[in-house]
């Protein structure tokens, strides 16, 4: 049973470009394949590549945070609130959330229009736009992450 597997076309391009290279002695090869092989492969992904139909040139990675980095009182409102709530995207699941987190600016705006943020969420933010994250997966089995204060609840 095969999986699927998504590449974006940037890297197969980058894939088929270094293999082409390779087989032409511009750069060191392995000797687990030899030529004929390797020009069976490139072919193929390069068959792969003009066949595919989705081309994206992001990623997002998600953390998969332990839920016990909000406080109770906060689950329960997202819980409660879902997409409803007044600061951020939030999908709910079995064992948690997805939440969006808003741009930098977000929390002061907010206050401003008498939303304060709670403030284990907005250390949640500061954690991931610290780190480049747009999104963060709340989940009963996450991780504890250091430096995010964990409640006991």
């Amino acid at each position: 049973m095969s999986s699927l597997v998504l590449i974006s076309r940037e890297l197969l391009r980058s894939l088929i470009t270094m293999s082409k290279d390779q087989v032409q002695g511009r750069i060191g090869a392995s000797d687990e394949l030899d030529v004929p092989a390797r020009n069976k492969a490139v072919a193929a992904a390069e068959i792969l590549y003009s066949k595919s139909e989705i081309a994206f040139s992001d990623l997002n990675v998600c953390p998969r945070i332990a839920t016990n980095h909000i406080t109770r009182e906060t689950l329960d409102l997202l819980e409660g609130q879902g997409d409803n709530n007044p600061w951020c995207y939030c999908g709910s699941y079995e064992f948690g959330f997805f939440l969006s987190v808003p741009s930098d600016g977000s929390v002061e705006t907010f206050a401003s229009q008498g939303c304060p943020v709670p403030a284990d969420l907005q250390a949640l933010w500061a954690w991931a736009t610290a780190r480049g994250f747009q999104w963060i997966q709340l989940d009963a089995d996450g991780s504890d992450v250091e430096g995010l204060t964990a409640y006991d609840w």
